[in-house]
This record gives C-alpha cells, sequence and structure tokens, in this order.
C-alpha cells in the first residue's frame, strides 16, 4: 500500500483551487457578457433618440413658428418609426427663443438583469439645439 507524501496531499489540494477560480472566472465573465447584451442597445436607443429630436429641431428650425404640440408629435412620429417606446412626455421639453429652438432630454432606462437584478441608466440632462431660420 502507498502513503501519500505531505506534498502530493498539497498538489492535490491545490488543484481544487485552482478549478474553482476557473468557474468564478467564468462566472464573471458571463455576468459580463450578460450586462454588455443588455446595456448596449440602451445606449444605442439613446442615440437613436438624441438624432431623432435633433432632427426635429433642424425639421422645426427650418419650418418657423412650429407649436409645442407640434412638435412633440414630430418627435413621436420618429420615435415610432424606430420602435422607441419608453420615453414619456415629462422626459422631452422644448424651449423657444428668438433666434433658437432648445430641446431638454433627462430620463432613465432599466432593464432586469438576471433574477431580481436590474440595471438602471441614467441619461443626465442633455440639450439640443437648432438656430430658427424664420419668424
Amino acid at each position: 500500500m502507498k502513503v501519500s507524501t505531505p506534498a502530493e496531499n498539497h498538489r492535490y489540494r491545490q488543484r481544487g483551487a485552482i478549478d474553482l477560480i476557473v468557474v468564478f472566472a467564468i462566472m464573471f465573465g458571463a455576468i459580463l457578457v450578460i450586462s454588455a447584451i443588455k446595456v448596449f442597445p440602451m445606449y444605442m436607443d439613446h442615440w437613436t433618440v438624441e438624432e431623432a429630436l435633433q432632427d426635429v429641431l433642424d425639421e422645426a428650425a427650418t419650418q418657423g413658428n412650429v407649436s409645442k404640440k407640434k412638435l412633440r408629435s414630430m418627435l413621436s412620429r420618429r420615435l415610432e418609426v424606430n420602435r422607441i417606446e419608453f420615453l414619456g412626455e415629462n422626459d422631452v421639453s422644448f424651449e423657444r427663443t428668438k433666434s433658437s429652438l432648445t430641446a431638454t432630454l433627462d430620463y432613465e432606462r432599466r432593464s432586469s438583469l438576471i433574477g431580481n437584478m436590474d440595471v438602471v441608466l441614467k441619461f443626465p440632462a442633455i440639450t439640443l439645439q437648432a438656430e430658427r431660420s424664420g419668424g
């Protein structure tokens, strides 16, 4: 019967620790991948909203005096085409001056990550502006 030495026992215990480290590394990597899959589309939607809002401002600036109701309608159509459904009326505000048209966008997005864990992205207030060409 072979008797194992303390050095051999230590080597087997280390091998178990390395397996555990690999499992934790794989879990950590999976969480990072899942997070990226959940978060990146929210940033893409944000960029789409910014672009649509800037387009509305530019179009309204060339048309002249456009009501806030019309601005919201124009923005709503563009967002509907891009399947953006998370913005509320209070998330976008419009302001007119004699020389420019300004929109402020301020909102947050929430998405389920894993189980009862959520990801919350707060997009700080962004102000977009277009110079008005007419009365």
